[in-house]
This record gives C-alpha cells, sequence and structure tokens, in this order.
C-alpha cells in the first residue's frame, strides 16, 4: 500500500493505493533442440526438414536456401506451430544449403544442413566411341552482399554567378 500526502497553507489531502510489482519476464536467447541434418536424395523424391527451438520469449523461425530467403510455393512448404517448432517440405527435393535461423529479444542462433539430389540414371549413349556420359550434381554457392558504395563529393555552383561570369567574358 503506498501514501501521498500534500500539505499547504490552507490543508492537508491524501490518498493511498494498492501497488502490485510483477517481476519482469527473464529473456533467454533461442538455442536448437532438434537441428537440420544434412541428406542424400533421388532426384524427385521430397524432403522434410525440422527443427526445434528453444527461448524467451518463444523464439521466431527464418528460412533461407543458398544464402537467400526460402519463400513458400507450390514446391515448398513451410510450417511453424508458434511454440518454437518448424519444417520445411521440399517435394520435389532441391539441391543446395538450407538454413533456419531462430530468433527473439534476447539473440539468434543458426542450423545448416546440405541437401544433395542425386541425378536420374541415365542411359548409356553411344557416343564418342561408346564412352558414358558423366554427369556431376549442380555445384551452389553463396555470393556474399555488395560493399556500400562510398560517398562521392559533388561541387555545384550557383547558376546566377556563371552567368554574370559569361557576361564579363563578352565584354572583354
Amino acid at each position: 500500500e503506498v501514501a501521498c500526502i500534500a500539505r499547504n497553507r490552507s490543508g492537508e489531502a491524501s490518498f493511498t493505493c494498492q501497488l502490485s510489482v510483477v517481476a519482469r519476464e527473464a529473456r533467454v536467447p533461442p538455442s536448437f533442440t532438434e537441428r537440420l541434418t544434412s541428406t542424400r536424395v533421388k532426384d524427385g523424391q521430397s524432403v522434410l526438414l525440422k527443427v526445434k527451438a528453444e527461448g524467451q520469449p518463444v523464439p521466431g523461425l527464418a528460412w533461407q536456401k543458398d544464402g537467400y530467403t526460402l519463400r513458400q510455393t507450390s514446391g515448398v512448404r513451410i510450417l511453424q506451430d508458434g511454440a518454437g517448432a518448424g519444417s520445411v517440405e521440399l517435394s520435389p527435393a532441391v539441391s543446395g544449403w538450407y538454413q533456419c535461423t531462430a530468433y527473439n529479444t534476447a539473440g539468434s542462433c543458426a542450423t545448416r544442413a546440405r541437401i544433395v539430389v542425386d541425378p536420374p540414371p541415365q542411359q548409356q549413349h553411344q557416343m564418342n566411341g561408346g564412352a558414358p556420359k558423366i554427369v556431376l550434381p549442380a555445384q551452389s554457392r553463396t555470393i556474399p552482399p555488395e560493399k556500400e558504395p562510398e560517398q562521392e563529393v559533388i561541387y555545384l555552383k550557383h547558376v546566377d554567378n556563371q552567368k554574370q561570369e559569361m557576361k564579363r567574358e563578352e565584354v572583354v
């Protein structure tokens, strides 16, 4: 209970109120209890990537493929339960590096995995004297962001000054 009393020459006034102090919610940075794992699949197969993160407040999840934000499309289904668990279903799977970042007001953490899709078996073609054709999986790479351009200083002259300078040259 809190009391406030005000006094002056004219008299005195007071009031009381009940003050309740609520403890501030603890903040805990996110950490993964279930991480992504790299896998290899055959061409045309689906892949399910699952994660589970803990933290306070409950962390949000952001997904990337090869350094770019992963968006829901006809072949990509992204699910989150609001309690730190989430998944991405790739149908069909696409080769690349997949990353999930868990974030909240206390911090962030990430887990990565590589998905390799083996190409379909090829029929041997009779080329170059019967030599078989070699098919290698596509490579992927992360492109770093561009550096910000340096500042450029531009000097401008007032237009009226240029007109006066031109008139002086004409008179001479």
